[in-house]
């Protein structure tokens, strides 16, 4: 007979179970004891705790309906992992924690298990982190790491909300593309429209965010100002015409998402600040005055600043 692990301890100070029990009445098979060899072998080599393993699911096939026995060599392929970054012990590890729970028919030791599968959700949430370090794509890794921890924490909490955290990451994306952008706008224009689709991935989680708003009105205006700072004086009247089209068409672009987050925060001086220099921009001098002056109503302070005046 073998001895059924009791309980489990928090995954950090984990023991390995092992088997210390012989099996009598039975027919011999040495490979059914390749388990105990297994967690034994684990403190001193993984690699060959993991093969061992293998032998004893293989050749015995009893030791592939033990709870223990894939608990433990899950742990074994997450520490391999851990040791190599070798993402498919990874996978491996993950899915011995599924069988392990299946086996555990009592959900005795489920609270330990999903604790393991969290943590495994938690590297590739890191790995998502680590990707935003790498400007020479449009941060795709950052999503596919970042789905991935999702997907695994599902796993081990069905209910969980993602919410702040998908506008976190969706928020800190649109900024790092912004960023990548501005370093140079002709060649990484397509950074811009990642940007873009961040910030709107945001407005579809939570409508409600000024702040998200006026990030997407500032990136129209942005482009608008660009335009007429690049503009040539000498430039012919054709020339002129096609600059003054793009950046009213720009310009009418903006103004929405700054009268949205105007709506949702009318206390913000900056974005009373855009809707003004929008209106100017498409040469609309009633409707500019009309935010000059609730600026300098609301914040004079900040008025007397943008617009170099003394106040009286």
């Amino acid at each position: 007979m073998y001895y059924k692990m009791k309980s489990l301890t928090n995954i950090l100070t984990f023991v390995l179970v092992v088997y210390t029990g012989l099996m009598w009445g039975q027919s011999y098979n040495k490979y059914c004891l390749y388990a105990d060899y297994a967690a034994k072998a684990y403190k001193t080599d993984v690699e060959k705790a993991i093969m061992l393993m293998d032998s004893a699911f293989l050749m015995c096939p009893e030791r592939s309906n033990n709870f223990e026995n894939w608990f433990n060599y899950a742990m074994f392929n997450k520490e391999l992992s851990k040791r190599t970054g070798d993402l498919n012990k990874r996978e491996v590890a993950l899915n011995a924690l599924l069988r392990a729970r299946g086996l555990d028919k009592d959900g005795e030791y489920l609270e330990t298990v999903n604790k393991v599968i969290k943590s495994i959700a938690n590297y590739y949430k890191n790995d998502a982190i680590l990707a935003m370090q790498d400007t020479s794509s449009n941060f795709a890794g950052v999503l596919e790491n970042y789905n991935k921890y999702k997907e695994i924490k599902k796993l081990a909490e069905p209910s969980m909300s993602f919410k702040n955290e998908d506008i976190q990451m969706y928020g800190r994306l649109a900024e790092l593309n912004l960023i990548k952008y501005k370093n140079n706008k002709d060649l990484y224009a397509n950074y811009l429209d990642s940007s873009i689709k961040y910030y709107e991935k945001i407005l579809t989680i939570d409508s409600t965010r000024a702040e998200t708003y006026k990030e997407l009105g500032l990136i129209y205006f942005n482009q608008a100002v660009d335009i007429v700072n690049s503009l040539d004086v000498e430039a012919d009247i054709e020339t002129l015409m096609a600059t003054d089209e793009k950046k009213a068409y720009l310009g009418l672009k903006s103004i929405p998402y700054f009268e949205k987050a105007y709506e949702l925060n009318p206390n913000d001086s900056r974005t009373i600040y855009a809707l003004a220099g929008c209106y100017e921009l498409i040469s609309e001098p009633d409707k500019f005055q009309e935010y000059i002056n609730l600026l300098k109503e609301k914040d004079p302070d900040f008025y007397n600043e943008a617009y170099k005046t003394s106040s009286n």
